[in-house]
């Protein structure tokens, strides 16, 4: 995995996460911006308990998430996600422009939940 990752919240590192029934389909959004951007967020539903969620970049760049509407966490490692709230990814350059795709995988349950592709420009700034 490349790019930089980010400290999780709301979760603990580590755990197996845990629920019963069958989380319903996610899909996030391609990530198309100049100097960082997040897709939309989705929301954990039909289980009871928490997923443990990892993901991974196949391009430079930052990768992040946003649990719950709260501060973008950078990206480090697997991390719970409780039913009913929120999850959206974010991708921010490394100081050039960056694309690729992310990967985001159940943890729990072993299977992927989604992928997504990014392209992350730098702002031009100045005359032309």
């Amino acid at each position: 995995m490349t790019g930089a990752v980010l400290a999780l919240t709301g979760g603990v590192a580590g755990t197996t996460g845990g629920y019963s029934g069958s989380p319903g389909a996610v899909s996030w959004g391609n990530i198309n911006a100049f100097d960082g951007g997040t897709n939309n967020n989705q929301t954990l539903t039909g289980v009871t308990g928490s997923m443990l969620v990892s993901a991974s970049i196949t391009g430079a760049g930052g990768l992040f998430y946003v649990l719950n509407g709260g501060a973008g966490q950078f990206y480090t490692g697997p991390f719970l996600w409780p039913e009913g709230q929120t999850l959206c990814w974010g991708v921010n350059t490394s100081g050039g422009n960056v694309a690729g795709t992310v990967t985001v995988e159940n943890d729990t349950a072993g299977t992927t939940l989604a992928s997504f592709t990014y392209s992350v420009k730098v702002s031009r700034t100045g005359g032309l």
